[in-house]
C-alpha cells in the first residue's frame, strides 16, 4: 500500500491551451489524497496561472466521481484516459484503485 500521509499526489495534468478561456495557461489536473481522505478524488483546472489564476477544483468521493457529469472528459484533458478503465474496473476497491494510479502516474508528490 502506498502511504501518502497528508499529501496528495498528482496522477496527471494538461495545458489544452490555446482555450477561449486562455491563450496559454488552462491546465486540467487529477490528483489523489490519501485512503483514509473522505474524498479522496480531485479534479481541477487552473486557468491563467498567477496571482489572477481562475478555475478551481472539486473533491470527490469515488461515489461522486462516478456520478459527477463529466469526468471522463476531464481525465481525458487531464491526460490520463487510462485512468478511466482503471477506476471503472475496479471500483469499489478504493485502496486498489489509489496504489494503481499512483503506481502509474505521471508526476511526483506534492503538498
Amino acid at each position: 500500500m502506498v502511504k501518502l500521509s497528508n499529501n496528495y499526489a498528482v496522477i496527471s495534468f494538461k495545458n489544452q491551451a490555446p482555450t477561449t478561456e486562455d491563450k496559454t495557461h488552462h491546465e486540467y489536473y487529477f490528483c489523489v489524497y490519501p485512503l483514509d481522505h473522505e474524498k479522496p478524488f480531485m479534479l481541477g483546472e487552473s486557468i491563467g496561472g498567477g496571482h489572477a489564476e481562475r478555475g478551481g477544483s472539486i473533491t470527490l468521493s469515488l461515489k461522486e466521481l462516478l456520478q459527477y457529469k463529466d469526468w471522463k472528459e476531464h481525465m481525458e484533458k487531464s491526460g490520463c484516459d487510462w485512468a478511466i478503465e482503471v477506476i471503472e474496473q475496479y471500483q469499489p476497491d478504493i485502496e486498489r484503485i489509489i496504489n494503481i494510479l499512483i503506481s502509474r502516474k505521471q508526476s511526483r508528490f506534492f503538498h
